[in-house]
C-alpha cells in the first residue's frame, strides 16, 4: 500500500512538473511570432505581424530613426518607442489640442530618474494613448514608450505583447 501511495504521488509530481513546463513554455513568445526592429540607438522586438513605421530620424546618426510606431494589422492598437542616443524630444507624440483631450498626467522620481505617464483620449472617442516617459538627467538619457488602443477591451487583449515589445528594448551607446 506504501509502494502504490509513493508510485501516485510520484507519477502526480512528475505529471505536475509537465503540466507547469508545458504552461510556461506556452506564455514564452517564439522567434517566429516577434521581429527585430534596428532603430539608430536601440533595438526592439515587434509582434511579426505588425507595420512598422518610422517617425523622427536620428538625430546623431547618419542612419536609422530614434523613434517608430509598431501597428497591428486592424489598426486597433499600435505601439511606439523612442530611444534616442541621448535625450531628445519625441516632437511625433505631441497632444493635438484640435483632436484629443489629456485625462491625466502622472509625475514621479524614481532612482534619480524622471517618469511621467500620461493618457489622452481622442475627443471623439475613437481610441486612446498611454504614454510613460523615462528621464535620467545625470546620463542624459530619455525613453519613451506608447501604446494607442481602441478601447479598454483591445487595451486588455495586447498588454502582454506589449509589455513583452518594453522588456526587449536594447539601448545603445557610441
Amino acid at each position: 500500500m506504501k509502494r502504490k501511495a509513493s508510485l501516485l504521488i510520484a507519477v502526480a509530481v512528475f505529471a505536475l512538473a509537465i503540466g507547469i513546463q508545458f504552461t510556461y513554455g506556452a506564455d514564452e513568445p517564439s522567434e517566429k511570432e516577434w521581429k527585430k526592429f534596428d532603430g539608430a540607438w536601440f533595438e526592439i522586438l515587434y509582434p511579426a505581424d505588425f507595420r512598422v513605421e518610422p517617425s523622427l530620424k536620428g538625430l546623431t546618426s547618419v542612419e536609422g530613426y530614434d523613434s517608430a510606431f509598431f501597428v497591428s494589422p486592424s489598426e486597433e492598437v499600435a505601439f511606439y518607442a523612442f530611444s534616442p542616443q541621448w535625450s531628445g524630444e519625441p516632437s511625433d507624440i505631441l497632444l493635438n489640442q484640435e483632436t484629443e483631450k489629456q485625462l491625466s498626467l502622472e509625475e514621479s522620481t524614481k532612482d534619480g530618474k524622471q517618469i511621467r505617464q500620461c493618457t489622452i483620449e481622442a475627443k471623439d472617442g475613437s481610441y486612446y494613448r498611454i504614454y510613460e516617459d523615462v528621464q535620467d538627467p545625470q546620463i542624459n538619457t530619455r525613453h519613451v514608450f506608447g501604446i494607442r488602443y481602441k478601447d479598454q477591451k483591445t487595451l486588455d487583449q495586447y498588454k502582454e505583447k506589449y509589455k513583452h515589445f518594453q522588456d526587449s528594448l536594447a539601448q545603445f551607446a557610441d
